[in-house]
């Protein structure tokens, strides 16, 4: 009796959890029609979506992610993917920095100017807020992963806050360094930045000891976005 009720509990949050996925999710979530305002290529298989929103805008903090679905039609696609903010909210545009990775992406590279999308959002947790009890932060991201940290760094310019942050770039090559310049020119426009390109294909494996080489580990805030695999490695080396 005991491993029985435990199936039928375990399939009651299965069959609930799925019934919030797929029906109520849409219907309940909080979501925004937007419009495509122009595409930007980034790199050899990158780009960003750049959004305007057709009624009502939303709010969010830099770092947090969105699930994106397009119009098909007069309808709305059923596939829907999540998407890191890459933009400010200071600002009206919002900016979804994309890798090309299947065929979801590639209709999104396509799309024309003025073609309504729709954003679920904004979720996560992974902002600056969560740092508040540090007295400095290193944000390290990996190819795309880079994207959140854009965001975070725009506002940042027109932010209060005091705190150092360095941010780290790592591509495998320079052609990957799409965000490079952008980068470079929030470091040279905000005082308390400071950023480094890591090339990896030139620098050899990635080590941890390149990030704590000037920081005092107790007071800092260690944030990493990028692969699975990366996250793994980088986060083992801090520990």
């Amino acid at each position: 009796e005991p491993l029985r009720l435990w199936i039928g509990m375990l399939a009651f949050v299965g069959v609930g959890s799925w019934f919030h996925h797929v029906v109520m999710f849409r219907r309940t979530g909080a979501k925004y029609v937007y419009r495509v305002a122009r595409i930007v290529p980034r790199g050899p298989d990158g780009f960003d979506l750049v959004i305007v929103p057709a009624d009502q805008r939303m709010s969010y903090a830099p770092g947090k992610f969105v699930f994106l679905t397009i119009a098909d039609g007069k309808r709305w696609s059923r596939e829907m993917h999540p998407f890191s903010l890459s933009s400010s909210p200071v600002t009206r545009e919002v900016r979804l920095s994309i890798r090309e990775a299947g065929e979801f992406t590639r209709r999104l590279k396509q799309l024309q100017p003025g073609h309504p999308v729709q954003i679920y959002g904004p979720y996560g947790g992974f902002t600056l807020l969560a740092t508040v009890s540090f007295e400095r932060i290193v944000c390290i991201g990996s190819g795309i992963g880079i994207a959140p940290f854009l965001g975070m760094l725009q506002f940042e310019h027109t932010d209060n806050d005091e705190r150092p942050i360095t941010a780290f770039y790592v591509v495998h090559d320079r052609a990957h360094a799409a965000y490079h310049d952008e980068l470079e020119g929030l470091a040279h426009a905000i005082d308390r930045v400071t950023y480094r390109l890591w090339v990896s294909a030139g620098s050899g494996r990635r080590s941890v000891g390149v990030v704590i080489a000037d920081v005092d580990v107790g007071i800092t805030a260690f944030m990493i976005c990028g692969s699975s695999e990366f996250n793994e490695e980088f986060s083992a080396q801090l520990r």
